[in-house]
């Protein structure tokens, strides 16, 4: 997973995507290694060595976690919708 650009957007503000982690949620049907990822413009994997199948999903968990500095990176930005483009890649390997 990645974003496609350093900052979630609302015209001229700017909140940085690194304040965002994702991590695989316990409901999730596909099971693997994964690890809470902070997301940032390099492709990063969210899960490895998952089992097989064709029915499987991924449930995911985004949080803002304390250790964030909230007070500059996120309170006092305008009000409204902030956006950014995360970009998800599901590959298989057959063996």
């Amino acid at each position: 997973m990645k974003a496609n650009g350093e900052h979630f957007e609302n015209g001229a503000h700017l909140i940085p995507v690194n304040v965002l982690t994702v991590k695989v949620n316990e409901s999730s049907k596909i099971k693997g290694t994964s690890n809470p990822i902070v997301i940032s413009t390099q492709g990063q994997t969210l899960i490895s060595s998952a089992g097989r199948g064709s029915k499987l999903n991924i449930d995911l968990d985004y949080s803002i976690p304390e250790a964030r500095s909230a007070s500059t990176d996120i309170l006092g930005k305008a009000a409204g919708k902030f956006t950014q483009m995360i970009t998800y890649t599901v590959s298989a390997l057959y063996f």
